[in-house]
């Protein structure tokens, strides 16, 4: 409360009392521990401070930040659980001790990132995506995830990408939100969501983001309107009920060759940067009739084959956005993986690999091949 003193004090009486009125409004719409209504709290009065620094007044600033936008997700208890779908199941159970199948999306802006909207952003948020808002549980037979009541909260980037998130005690979420410079990282546990999904909450929070620091930006089927309410559709299990008369094939293949040196206990052991220019690999791409999945799998091969002097099978798991078979707005799990297997031996050079890739991908990724993952 003296904290909160301290920052009525920058502000004449008038706009004291309009300042007193917004937050006892806030309050109002937050039921969470004391120490997570502290933190709310400062985090609208860094935003306040940010816009009226901006030159912004009282009036236009607490407009901007209108409570309206935090909906009741941190006042009501959650209703929300959801068994895990089939693509998520194995993720709990191949998690070790500082390791878990942890990926990053990121989104890369011409300006850096001003962390006290950035918070704000994604306060306003997560009331559209109601599957983020969960934890993970474990039940008497399985796991599952469950609503969860808390202040989501921003991290600066500074450990390495894809470490470890602690999602063991409860209410722990399986995402973090990041950022370094003008970059935005979402990092994700994979129970919670596949690539497509994780990008429409990644362009989302962006444009949430950006739509409070005054620009204009359109929704789309990529960038979901935050004040729309959340459709059944985009929680459902799609794997759930997908048969066909296909016959199933068998998964079982034989075991894929091991690189060279030992395992670092430190993960990730090393990071490395790569500056690419999408125009060099269209223009590769077009000169071998190829699409750039089939060259960029085409080049991790070649790679791969040098980084070991064993040989045996190389094998790389493609995945397959099963959105492009059977349409749909779920953002939970939905895609599948293929293996591309070549002989390490019978990796020469780029045109040799590049057919031998296209040959398995068309082999693979379709319908019928698929259907037969889907029944296994």
């Amino acid at each position: 409360m003296k904290k909160r003193n301290t920052f009525y004090k920058k502000f004449n009486i008038k706009e004291a009392d309009i300042i007193k009125e917004y937050f006892n409004n806030l309050n109002n719409n937050i039921s969470l521990t004391k120490k997570e209504t502290i933190k709310i709290n400062e985090d609208f009065e860094k935003a306040i401070e940010y816009y009226l620094k901006q030159g912004k007044n009282l009036k236009e600033t607490l407009k901007i930040l209108s409570i309206d936008n935090l909906g009741d997700i941190y006042q009501k208890e959650p209703e929300n659980w959801y068994p895990l779908d089939n693509a998520a199941k194995i993720y709990p159970l191949s998690m070790r001790e500082n390791w878990m199948n942890v990926y990053r999306v990121s989104c890369y802006l011409k300006e850096d990132i001003v962390p006290e909207i950035f918070q704000i952003a994604l306060l306003f948020t997560m009331k559209r995506f109601p599957t983020f808002r969960t934890s993970i549980r474990k039940g008497f037979f399985w796991h599952y995830i469950d609503g969860i009541k808390k202040r989501f909260h921003i991290y600066e980037d500074k450990k390495p990408p894809c470490s470890y998130i602690n999602v063991s005690n409860i209410g722990k979420q399986s995402f973090k939100a990041v950022y370094y410079k003008n970059r935005i990282s979402i990092e994700y546990f994979h129970i919670l969501a596949d690539g497509t999904s994780a990008t429409i909450f990644l362009s989302t929070l962006v444009a949430t983001y950006l739509k409070l620091l005054g620009k204009e930006i359109s929704t789309n089927d990529t960038v979901l309107d935050i004040k729309e309410k959340p459709k059944e559709e985009e929680s459902k299990d799609e794997f759930k009920d997908k048969t066909t008369n296909v016959k199933s094939q068998s998964l079982i293949e034989g075991k894929a060759v091991q690189i060279d040196g030992k395992s670092s206990n430190i993960r990730p052991c090393q990071i490395l940067h790569f500056d690419l220019d999408l125009k060099d690999i269209k223009e590769l791409s077009k000169n071998k009739d190829a699409t750039i999945t089939e060259i960029i799998l085409s080049l991790l091969f070649i790679s791969i084959s040098y980084s070991t002097s064993k040989e045996g099978l190389i094998k790389i798991q493609v995945p397959v956005n099963m959105r492009k078979y059977y349409p749909s707005k779920t953002l939970r799990n939905f895609s599948l993986y293929v293996t591309i297997n070549i002989p390490r031996e019978e990796i020469k050079d780029l045109d040799s690999v590049l057919i031998e890739v296209k040959r398995q991908l068309y082999e693979k990724n379709n319908i019928d091949n698929l259907n037969g993952i889907l029944e296994y």
